[in-house]
């Protein structure tokens, strides 16, 4: 697993992108891993992909090493925010639990968009 970049590290090489982790829900431990790139361009306003990583809803996470990368260099490369969101895993929990944190991401997104409160959607 990697840690979000949220700065550039003198000690470490340049990044591509910073990251930071954006708790959804304290009760599912979903979060959204935002990426921007470092040098963003200033006329223009950076257009948003929300990215559900690989996995088949059983393995793996917004974290690991190739999801994290494959982020960075979307972010950095378009140039573009990404919103990877960190979903509950099957079989600890079962589905729809993953869509709802997915789905929660996008009422997240609409929530910053529109400057309100952050909206949860929930079953229970």
């Amino acid at each position: 697993m990697v840690n979000a970049t949220p700065y550039a590290d003198p000690k470490q090489p340049t990044p591509v992108a910073l990251s930071t982790d954006v708790q959804l829900s304290h009760y599912s431990g979903a979060y959204i891993r935002l990426y921007i790139p470092v040098n963003p361009p200033t006329e223009t306003k950076l257009p948003l992909i929300i990215y559900l990583h690989g996995g088949d809803f059983v393995l793996f996470s917004a974290s690991t090493v190739i999801f994290h990368d494959f982020c960075n260099n979307i972010a950095a490369q378009f140039p573009a925010v990404v919103a990877s969101v960190e979903y509950r895993l099957v079989p600890e929990n079962q589905l729809p639990e993953a869509y709802e944190d997915a789905l929660n991401a996008i009422f997240w997104v609409q929530s910053q968009a529109q400057g309100s409160t952050v909206l949860v959607y929930s079953q229970d």
